[in-house]
């Protein structure tokens, strides 16, 4: 199918032309699950399983698998996708900066030493103009080379001893008492719900395609290839258990069989690798200033991306590394975990209040017209609010504190559609 394009929409930094097609859909429905399988998908299930058993990565997957495939329905056009990375797209940098600062941190954690200089490889390419418009239009089809070579660790390590162990009855008992499940279901609905709305890369997928091939792209993208991606994780939990509880008298990677440092190794760092790729791809393009419109206003909006804020995403890269090397990260902390885990769950409170506060506040439709202004005030009252109620129920319990944050989040939004001041006006 020719390419195609609205020409009353100038094409804005993330944009590419919009394909269709069998191959089309495939190709970016695995950049979509590659790009989406990073150390919360790989990692959290694990988690999720030792604390409160199989229900812990019912409640994980179903949110995150239907919430970030409804994305490609719910942008019913390129057009409506170029208008929001454009609008907000201060938001969608943050994004992609905590991503990288997140996986960069969690190799830190675990598995130091070459993985750490296997990341600062894209870190490096992506940041060279030339070599970033190189590799750009191979990355889809890079992402189905993933895919598979993940698909063939998956094959290779249900054949281990190990596979599956968190899954057999009564074999690991969980940490938490099983209501703890009732305070986190609404907190993942919510965060897997919105937070792809600031994932750039969704952004990137598309806008590159058709209609009807992103709405394909996306349902295979998470219900297909990112769904078989956690419950791979589903299997190899309980092998990865001594790693993420080392304190409890493991040897961290160490611990871990050979044939499965194997299996393990090329999945997660393939994974990770791509997902920093495509990350800092968008975080080195090319500021543009172009004016991009809604599809139905003849009034321009001044692209919000004029400058890159590199100084952001160093800080994001430099403090992971600097805890990991410099710190105990596998010490007992008071509240039963270890140091390490301690710093992942704080990455995991950004993605639980700032980013689905944002999406919430900020870009979803309010009752009333609000000034930007007005909405940003509101988030940023909410997030400082909510976070210290995130803190105490992710960890140091109980979880029940996480209900306090979804009222302040609640009580946020409703100051929005109700609140009589701070109008804005529509002409």
């Amino acid at each position: 199918m020719p390419a195609t394009r609205n020409p009353d929409i100038p094409l804005p930094a993330l944009g590419e032309l919009e394909r269709g097609g069998p191959w089309q859909a495939i190709r970016w429905a695995c950049f979509l699950g590659c790009s989406w399988t990073w150390v919360i998908g790989m990692f959290l299930p694990v988690m999720m399983l030792r604390d409160l058993g199989v229900w812990g990565w019912v409640i994980f997957a179903v949110p995150n698998v239907v919430g970030a495939a409804a994305m490609g329905t719910v942008l019913k056009s390129a057009a409506v996708s170029r208008f929001l990375t454009d609008r907000h797209a201060t938001a969608l940098y943050a994004f992609s900066a905590v991503t990288v600062g997140f996986q960069f941190y969690v190799v830190c954690w675990l598995s130091p030493g070459m993985w750490i200089a296997c990341l600062l490889l894209p870190l490096v390419g992506m940041a060279i103009p030339a070599v970033r418009h190189r590799m750009a239009p191979w990355l889809p089809a890079i992402g189905v080379v993933a895919a598979v070579l993940s698909w063939a660790a998956f094959t290779a390590g249900n054949r281990l001893d190990g596979a599956w162990l968190d899954v057999t009855a009564n074999t690991l008992a969980e940490r938490l008492p099983a209501r703890d499940l009732w305070f986190l279901a609404p907190g993942f609905l919510t965060g897997f719900a919105l937070c792809p709305y600031l994932d750039a890369t969704f952004h990137r997928a598309r806008q590159a395609t058709t209609p009807a091939t992103g709405r394909i792209a996306f349902v295979l993208g998470f219900g297909v290839v990112f769904f078989s991606m956690i419950v791979f994780t589903l299997m190899y939990s309980g092998v990865m258990r001594p790693l993420i509880d080392s304190n409890a008298g493991g040897d961290g990677v160490g611990g871990i069989a050979s044939p499965w440092r194997t299996v393990l190794g090329l999945h997660i760092g393939l994974q990770v690798f791509y997902t920093v790729t495509v990350h800092l791809r968008e975080l080195f393009q090319d500021a543009q200033r172009r004016p991009v419109a809604a599809a139905d206003s003849p009034h321009p909006l001044v692209s919000h991306a004029a400058s890159p804020r590199r100084h952001l995403l160093a800080l994001l890269l430099i403090l992971p590394v600097a805890f990991a090397l410099l710190g105990q990260p596998h010490a007992v902390t008071a509240a039963g975990i270890t140091a390490g885990e301690w710093g992942y769950r704080l990455f995991i409170l950004v993605y639980g209040v700032f980013f689905p506060g944002y999406v919430l506040l900020c870009m979803l439709p309010t009752l009333r017209p609000r000034t930007d202004a007005f909405r940003l005030q509101v988030f940023w009252i909410a997030a400082v609010l909510g976070a210290p109620l995130c803190v105490m129920g992710l960890i140091t319990g109980p979880m029940a504190w996480l209900l306090g944050l979804y009222a302040v989040l609640g009580v946020a939004r409703l100051v929005l559609d109700v609140w009589p001041g701070a109008v804005a006006r529509v002409d």
